[in-house]
């Protein structure tokens, strides 16, 4: 997809790369966890498939979430799209992988480390007591869970205040503004340098031709005439496009290059046999 690493798509890694393990330690932890408890029934294979999946529609949930997220960013037009779709692209990449990896390697990783079980704790009561964080975020949770009305009227006013723009709190803060300079070939830079490219291939081709002995000097000087109208037939095209482009009319280079243009139209309607001698700016009679 013509994705190079560069200074975005590094910082993309850096955005994703906490984001990256934390499938595949959630997958772990449910492993271990289930694994510890007294009560738990499966064992071996059975218990880390069940308890991977467990786990995968959270993880796949919260994927899918993240990567709605950056993915819209690829599909900006203009020279921001251009500019952000590598950083896009390379946390959506990423993600998947991760996704990949927590519900593959990491389930055939822990049943090769699990394979003779864990260290059992002294009771099951010490491994299901919550610590203090635990214990406070446990509280906060169950309140929230019970309290679902005031919990969904301040998610709303956080999404009011989240709906600021970000030129608004630029303005509040007081921040400079800046400029982005973007550097490209005007339409008359790129249709000269295409203009000398032609030139430069059919000057060749004349060349060549000037420079076959086994042929008189009228065969040679009709086969230089066919050969820039069968350039000329071939590119008509973009021949068009240059007498359509009246901005390049003023144009010194444009009017030298115009040259090979200009005398093989001119040397078929002559009334005598006429054609143009290659680097000299007129038309001679044969």
């Amino acid at each position: 997809m013509d994705i190079s690493l560069n200074i975005m798509t590094l910082g993309a890694m850096t955005v994703a790369i906490g984001r990256i393990v934390d499938d595949s330690i959630v997958v772990i932890e449910n492993i271990y966890r289930r694994m510890s408890l007294t009560s738990e029934r499966l064992k071996g294979k059975e218990l880390i498939l069940s308890a991977t999946r467990e786990m995968f529609m959270p993880i796949m949930s919260s994927t899918i979430v993240t990567i709605a997220v950056f993915l819209p960013l690829a599909a900006v037009s203009g020279p921001i799209g251009e500019l952000f779709t590598p950083f896009a692209l390379t946390i959506v990449f990423a993600l998947m992988a991760s996704l990949l990896v927590a519900i593959t390697i990491v389930p055939k990783m822990g049943h090769a480390m699990f394979k003779n079980g864990i260290r059992k704790k002294t009771s099951e009561q010490e491994h299901d007591k919550p610590g203090r964080m635990a214990g406070f975020y446990q509280s906060v949770l169950k309140w929230a869970l019970n309290h679902k009305w005031i919990t969904f009227g301040a998610a709303i006013l956080l999404l009011a205040y989240h709906a600021t723009s970000i030129q608004e709190i630029v303005d509040t803060a007081g921040i400079a503004k800046g400029s982005l300079y973007f550097y490209f070939k005007s339409k008359e830079d790129l249709l000269l340098s295409l203009l000398k490219y032609y030139y430069d291939l059919l000057r060749s081709t004349i060349n060549i031709i000037s420079q076959d002995t086994h042929l008189s000097s009228r065969e040679r000087l009709a086969k230089q005439m066919l050969a820039q109208f069968e350039f000329l037939t071939e590119n008509k095209d973009f021949i068009m496009m240059l007498m359509h482009e009246s901005s390049l009319y003023s144009n010194e280079t444009f009017r030298q290059f115009g040259l090979w243009v200009q005398f093989p139209i001119r040397s078929m309607v002559l009334p005598k046999n006429c054609g143009y001698l290659w680097g000299r700016n007129k038309v001679e009679s044969v």
